[in-house]
């Protein structure tokens, strides 16, 4: 499908939502925020400190797993591995239940050849 990005989405994340509530589904409590992370040695890492992160059972999706922070303010550490669609459907749905605050951890890959590194300090 030539150009299938400039159309409009057939179903949003607002679609999404509305169905699995109107299905009985319950997201829970929300997190204040969430950290996206494609490291797979977090995803063990998380699970085996069970007393500072939970597994979501409501807000993992079929390729990763969500932890949330056991103490207050709740955080999601999303564990999804690689892939860009993945990070964005969960993404604009935890948009669509009022979350507002994002960061990404681990490596950027490119294709590109003509990308140079640069260093924060």
């Amino acid at each position: 499908m030539a150009d299938k990005h400039r159309g409009t989405a057939v179903y949003g994340a607002d679609d999404v939502l509305s169905w699995a509530h109107a299905k009985g589904w319950q997201p829970g409590g929300r997190p204040i925020g969430a950290v996206f992370t494609s490291q797979t040695f977090i995803t063990s890492n998380l699970a085996g400190q069970p007393d500072r992160y939970r597994p979501s059972d409501t807000l993992t999706p079929i390729n990763g797993r969500v932890f949330l922070t056991a103490a207050p303010p709740a955080v999601a550490i999303a564990c999804l591995g690689v892939g860009a669609p993945a990070v964005v459907t969960l993404l604009e749905q935890l948009v669509g239940l009022g979350v507002d605050r994002f960061v990404a951890v681990g490596p950027a890959p490119a294709v590109a050849t003509h990308l140079t590194w640069a260093t924060v300090s």
